[in-house]
């Protein structure tokens, strides 16, 4: 096993070194197929098809003025690494704006080169750029009345295919249909990364107090946050179980959940959940008072603008105003992507049933798997389902190599070896952590590997993992605390935990094994400190 795993290891470092070429950085945690719990080959291809041109990422980039164009054989900066799909973002940028006469490189900074040889390409560039800059104000003024029209037909949309008759028809016109509603969540994800730049440029330069994150929605425009909310509700008897799950109950298979807030059939899940819940007996007036102390801040900040000189100030607030207004259209696109992800889903879980192909099924792209709908030689047959079950294998043995957030291609033999030598260490210091969301808190470690896990945190626990998966996000407010080896400021978990006022920190490598099960830790998320005690 062990032979056989090396072996792998080894195949897939020389093809990362073949892929990446002369790029020094490789930013794994950007994976753009981390909302998917099993990424396989099915998932790699319907990501891979968005990037396609005409298709979902195509449509965004164009629509805010990119001068976008990927060929399909190879999308830019896009790459399978240890059965995982990832994007790298600054060669995809680059890939995106072909003439500019810069060079994007990125490590745990993100650094831009002049490249003098093409210095007449200046002209293009800075003609380019004012594009991109009026084609994004334009979509920030129009696209709340185009999502409510987008949003008001989705429904009957998904309706219509599921009526449809024939499998491969109905996945076709699915992931057809999705590509508009995709589009238009990359096109938010894109708008909102570029206001938030340019909101830290300016608070920053104007000398703004307290962060951005003051500028976060309202928690009532808030999908994600309501639901706990309603939780907490529904754990108190202040709403029936058939409002809450009107709703926020979207049933689905359960192997295949993606984030959000879903749940099933059994209702002991449910149960557990809402009994931890309910003895949190402030937990609606949290959110409340954070809130209040928001609104405050915002006003802090404009009286103290009102005090400044500088003609920055107007757009300063503007753009605050449309950080909060982009920020609710990303999520609340995102979760109609779900819908479209989940009618795909249970689109193949149809033709799994009914043709008896088991897992394996996952492990096909969407070409293969709608050759196999039609195909009638039985041997060509086996002969597509035994590389599935080959592609299957090696993603089981890969899975047990743990990939780091940031792949310096220089060093890929040391950063993957299979058995790593870990130097247990009591303490990371400020410098190293990120702070997600602050509080100063003492409690247990428990470490989570999967959602199964999630069933024994209790509210005296900090959880240990290496990133919040989807399924973990209704667990997060049992717990005292959370430390991750991997994590976003925008992510779900973030945002919810700044919001229910629990401490978060990530970037602490090798957390799920340094730190052990049972253990008492001191966790200052303000600092960026984790101790023993």
């Amino acid at each position: 096993m062990t032979k056989d795993l090396n072996l792998l290891v080894a195949l897939e470092i020389e093809r990362i070194k073949s892929d990446t070429q002369n790029k020094k950085y490789i930013l794994t945690n950007t994976m753009i197929g981390e909302s998917l719990v099993t990424p396989t080959i099915l998932t790699f291809s319907l990501f891979e098809l968005g990037l396609y041109n005409g298709n979902s990422i195509a449509q965004a980039m164009k629509l805010l003025g990119f001068p976008f164009y990927h060929e399909p054989s190879e999308p830019a900066g896009f790459a399978l690494l240890f059965g995982r799909p990832y994007i790298n973002v600054s060669s995809y940028t680059q890939a995106s704006l072909p003439n500019w006469p810069l060079t994007f490189s990125s490590g745990h900074k993100v650094g831009i080169s002049i490249k003098s040889s093409i210095i007449w390409r200046w002209p293009l560039m800075i003609y380019q750029a004012c594009r991109i800059l009026i084609h994004l104000r334009k979509f920030v003024l129009t696209a709340e009345s185009k999502w409510s029209v987008m949003k008001m037909k989705c429904p009957d949309e998904i309706k219509d295919i599921e009526k449809m008759s024939g499998s491969s028809k109905k996945i076709q016109h699915s992931l057809n249909g999705s590509q508009k509603f995709f589009a238009f969540h990359v096109a938010t994800d894109f708008c909102f990364g570029g206001i938030q730049v340019l909101l830290k440029g300016l608070h920053k330069i104007l000398k703004v107090p307290h962060d951005i994150n003051v500028w976060d929605p309202s928690f009532q425009d808030m999908h994600l946050i309501q639901f706990h909310l309603d939780l907490w509700k529904l754990s108190h008897d202040l709403i029936s179980k058939d409002a809450f799950m009107s709703k926020h109950g979207s049933r689905s298979h359960k192997d295949w959940e993606i984030s959000a807030a879903r749940f099933y059939e059994p209702t002991s899940e449910l149960n557990s959940l809402l009994k931890s819940i309910k003895e949190k007996e402030s937990f609606e007036i949290v959110f409340k008072n954070q809130q209040i102390e928001k609104a405050k801040r915002q006003g802090e900040i404009r009286k103290y603008l009102d005090g400044r000189k500088s003609f920055l100030k107007k757009w300063y607030l503007s753009l605050g105003q449309s950080y909060a207004k982009i920020f609710v259209l990303r999520e609340d696109s995102k979760r109609l992507c779900f819908d479209w992800i989940a009618l795909f889903r249970r689109l193949v879980l149809d033709v799994q049933k009914e043709n008896h192909w088991g897992d394996l099924v996952y492990h096909l792209s969407i070409n293969e798997l709608n050759a196999a709908l039609v195909e009638t030689d039985h041997i060509k047959l086996a002969s597509l389902f035994q590389m599935a079950q080959e592609r299957r294998d090696t993603a089981d043995r890969l899975k047990s190599v743990k990939l780091p957030a940031v792949v310096d291609t220089s060093r890929l033999e040391e950063l993957f070896k299979v058995e790593s030598s870990l130097k247990a260490d009591s303490s990371m210091q400020a410098e190293e952590l990120v702070c997600l969301s602050p509080g100063i808190v003492e409690g247990d470690v428990i470490v989570v590997h999967s959602a199964s896990d999630c069933s024994g945190i209790q509210s005296n626990h900090i959880v240990v993992t290496r990133f919040v998966d989807p399924q973990y996000i209704p667990f997060m407010i049992k717990a005292r605390g959370w430390i991750l080896e991997q994590g976003s400021l925008l992510g779900h978990s973030s945002i919810l935990a700044r919001e229910a006022l629990i401490p978060v920190i990530s970037s602490y490598r090798n957390a799920t094994e340094l730190l052990k099960q049972g253990s008492r830790v001191r966790l200052d998320a303000n600092a960026g400190e984790v101790r023993q005690v």
